[in-house]
């Protein structure tokens, strides 16, 4: 069987999926913020928890960037869409009925409510003020919610947490959600393609974390194909997309380090990862990890072309000293160093092994949250 064809699931987000159902399951008034840029996965979010908590009764409505008539004419295409016989004519219409169904139980999801930061749009927050104000004062006797999800942080901020903002205080719980996170792609990959960390690192340079676009990807049945196939399927054969995969794998690398310390698998418990650290002198360190707990400080070189990797080392070390010239606190713990790429020979890691440099090609530093995922039954 073609492993593209297997059904697509739900992957990472357990802490927030269990945080949101715990919400839901209060069977009280709650009004939740939920955090992301777009396409990170705050609407499969919330269908997946609203399905696990067994809530039924529930609104969607994505706000357009429009003035107060498209936005109502969006609001009543959803209401349709949705089943519900009310429309709303004006902002205070749909304040009002945002309150009505909560207090039915429904649980009201406002997608991309930056929007109503915008100057045509602002009264909407006063207008829904006096309704979750109503809903608090009757927290227990209320069953349904709201839920608010915005992609641009600066606006949503501004309309829940600006001092003078009408609804400054009212939310009750904040998710925030970031990419999804490492072992997460390497069950997705595992289920869907191959889970080799040379297609997690070509991904990773296209996608990052996003996962809609991997979704996407497997919706159009590449996630599995070549490179060449995948490009031209998603990008009309434009490799713009490729530029800069070397800070790609710095920064895989590094989150690899902090995945593994934050799980408690690997081999450095991280305590903080500076990011590519560079000075005015021109030093530049791809890797910098810092382990309080055990004294150590790990400086690393990130290749593409394992070949380079020894040639690099004695500017590592060059690096090294700069940064512990500057950070003192340092000088006595146990300073390591390591080199990283996609794969690295066997006699490239004898070579490096020779010159005090821990060798670490993908798979090694992939090697605990591939344990994990397998015994997990991921990939399956």
């Amino acid at each position: 069987m073609d492993i593209t064809q297997t059904p697509w699931g739900f992957y990472g987000r357990q802490q927030e999926l269990a945080q949101l159902r715990a919400i839901l399951s209060r069977q009280r008034w709650f009004f939740v913020q939920v955090a992301g840029r777009r396409r990170i996965g705050k609407t499969s979010l919330i269908q997946q928890a609203m399905q696990q908590a067994g809530r039924d009764l529930m609104l969607y409505i994505q706000i357009p960037d429009s003035d107060p008539p498209g936005v109502l004419a969006a609001c009543n295409d959803y209401l349709q869409t949705f089943g519900l016989s009310q429309r709303v004519s004006s902002l205070g219409g749909l304040a009002q009925l945002v309150g009505s169904l909560v207090k039915q139980g429904f649980v009201v999801a406002l997608d991309e409510f930056q929007y109503f930061n915008r100057k045509p749009l602002f009264d909407f927050c006063s207008l829904l003020q006096a309704e979750v104000d109503q809903l608090s004062a009757k927290a227990d006797s209320v069953k349904g919610g709201l839920i608010v999800l915005g992609s641009l942080h600066a606006e949503v901020s501004a309309l829940l947490e600006d001092r003078s903002a009408p609804l400054f205080n009212r939310t009750t719980d904040v998710l925030a959600l970031d990419h999804l996170d490492i072992e997460s792609l390497l069950e997705l990959l595992g289920t869907h393609a191959d889970a080799s960390p040379e297609r997690l690192l070509f991904f990773w340079n296209l996608f990052e974390g996003v996962p809609k676009f991997y979704r996407d990807a497997y919706e159009q049945g590449v996630l599995g194909a070549d490179r060449a196939t995948l490009l031209k399927a998603l990008f009309f054969s434009s490799c713009s997309c490729l530029r800069g995969e070397g800070a790609s794998l710095e920064e895989l690398a590094g989150r690899l380090y902090e995945e593994c310390s934050r799980k408690d698998v690997g081999d450095f418990p991280l305590s903080e990862r500076i990011k590519g650290y560079w000075d005015r002198a021109g030093v530049e360190i791809d890797l910098v990890a810092v382990s309080e707990s055990t004294r150590r400080i790990r400086f690393g070189t990130c290749k593409r072309n394992a070949s380079k990797l020894l040639g690099s080392v004695p500017a590592l070390r060059a690096g090294a000293a700069a940064f512990l010239s500057h950070n003192t606190a340092y000088v006595s713990w146990q300073v390591e160093f390591c080199a990283i790429a996609p794969q690295i020979s066997t006699a490239i890691q004898s070579e490096l092994h020779a010159a005090g440099v821990i060798s670490q090609p993908l798979q090694a530093l992939l090697a605990p949250l591939v344990g994990r995922v397998s015994s997990s039954g991921g990939g399956r």
